[in-house]
């Protein structure tokens, strides 16, 4: 159902995507390529490092309050899990699904925490 969910979310995004997407996950990708060398030690532009891992940090964050307070979680953490961790799950999510880099980049990130931490089915 979960899946389902997600899917049509993205068909919506796609749609919505056509209008005019102000930040979309090729947008979001240049972002995580530069968090990607940064957190390697590499030489790396570390304002958009830092631009990159907040903007997963804030979806990351409103899909956690969106849905704790209903039974339809659409992401299920695990204790402990870092902003790092859901910025690499991000990063590695749009560099193997380039099918998705046109739609909103918030659709990408919660596609990609969902697909990491899916919740167990009722």
């Amino acid at each position: 159902m979960k899946i389902a969910a997600i899917a049509l979310a993205l068909g919506t995004a796609s749609t919505l995507a056509s209008a005019s997407v102000t930040f979309s996950g090729n947008d979001l990708k240049e972002y995580m390529r530069e968090y990607a060398k940064v957190e390697a030690g590499q030489q790396g532009n570390e304002v958009a490092a830092g631009i990159g891992l907040g903007y997963v940090m804030g979806i990351a964050d409103g899909i956690h309050a969106a849905t704790t307070a209903g039974n339809n979680r659409l992401v299920c953490n695990p204790p402990r899990v870092t902003y790092g961790q859901q910025a690499s799950i991000t990063k590695k999510y749009l560099d193997n699904h380039p099918e998705h880099l046109h739609l909103p980049a918030s659709f990408i990130v919660a596609a990609a925490l969902n697909e990491a931490f899916p919740c167990a089915k009722k």
